[in-house]
């Protein structure tokens, strides 16, 4: 039998755990029914994490991980500011239909971590950093296309990560996406919550 490393452990319980939080919550996701799901006898849960919390708070952080790499990946586009923000939030849109488990196990575990003495700032943490590398991404946009926003690209990203954190919010409660790509469109196509006149601001630095 090939010996299983501790990395590989480690592996399989965050994804065995992140299947039963998105599934049935934090509160199904106890130590016995994680190694269950990893395929891993109990024992091995205890050699990987010396407890629960630690595995959760493990979870929390591949899972920001992973939605800040995917974000990171994908290419702003249009022409004015309002086909940018549209194409950015119907982007948002697949990227939870795609990995629905994903993102309701990343609700679940950021209202987990609020009550858990020295996590409870994670979630503002993780969000700041959303937002800084979105910033970023429309700065270089910006300066790449001349393309003109109505605010900073700080004020921007700000407002993208909240309209993107009620889109994930609706997706999980509804799972209507055609309804709701359909809202996105009509809404930022009317001007809301979006100005549709050009800035005469320059790009800011932060």
């Amino acid at each position: 039998m090939v010996r299983m490393s501790l990395e590989e452990r480690r592996r399989r319980l965050i994804e065995g755990a992140i299947d039963i939080v998105g599934e049935s919550g934090v509160s199904a996701a106890s130590t016995r029914a994680i190694s269950a799901r990893a395929d891993m006898p109990l024992a091995a849960f205890h050699y990987a994490f010396t407890s629960q919390q630690e595995l959760m708070m493990a979870v929390l952080h591949t899972l920001v991980e992973r939605e800040i790499a995917d974000h990171g990946e994908f290419e702003l586009v249009g022409d004015s500011q309002l086909e940018v923000v549209l194409a950015a939030l119907l982007r948002h849109v697949d990227d939870v239909e795609r990995r629905m488990n994903d993102y309701r196990a990343l609700q679940e575990l950021g209202l987990y971590a609020q009550h858990i003495p020295g996590f409870e700032g994670l979630p503002a943490v993780f969000r700041q950093r959303r937002i800084t590398r979105l910033r970023d991404k429309l700065l270089a946009f910006q300066q790449a296309t001349g393309v003109a926003f109505d605010r900073t690209a700080l004020d921007l990203a700000k407002t993208l990560v909240l309209l993107a954190d009620g889109i994930t919010i609706s997706l999980i409660t509804s799972r209507h996406p055609a309804e709701l790509r359909a809202s996105l469109d009509r809404q930022i196509r009317i001007g809301w919550p979006f100005g549709l006149g050009s800035s005469a601001e320059e790009p800011d630095a932060g």
